[in-house]
């Protein structure tokens, strides 16, 4: 549908879609968020990537995502700390398992 101005156009979205929205927008109200940044050289990856590569068969493709997910799952592991969430009454609820999620657009 068109909005005044023209500026800008709203369309329906998939249900999973809107589910994955509302949660997130639930989670950016109601609990503390920090942001880490940094700078890495992917240069020893990059190299890794193109010799695992070279021995698999295209279809088979390891990409620099699949490491980024890696590195996640070992740094949790080694720091469960941050795999917690805060709840209501000042407490913070450590989870035993946790998931990795990426959505490609």
């Amino acid at each position: 549908a068109a909005v005044a101005g023209g500026h800008a156009s709203d369309y329906a979205v998939a249900p999973a879609a809107a589910a994955i929205a509302a949660k997130l927008a639930h989670s950016m109200q109601t609990a503390p968020h920090y942001y880490l940044t940094t700078d890495v050289d992917v240069g020893a990856a990059a190299a890794l990537l193109e010799e695992v590569n070279a021995a698999l068969p295209a279809d088979e493709a390891v990409a620099l995502n699949d490491l980024i997910i890696k590195a996640c799952e070992r740094a949790t592991r080694a720091v469960p700390a941050v795999n917690a969430s805060w709840l209501d009454g000042g407490v913070v609820r450590r989870y035993a398992r946790f998931d990795v999620n990426v959505v490609v657009g």
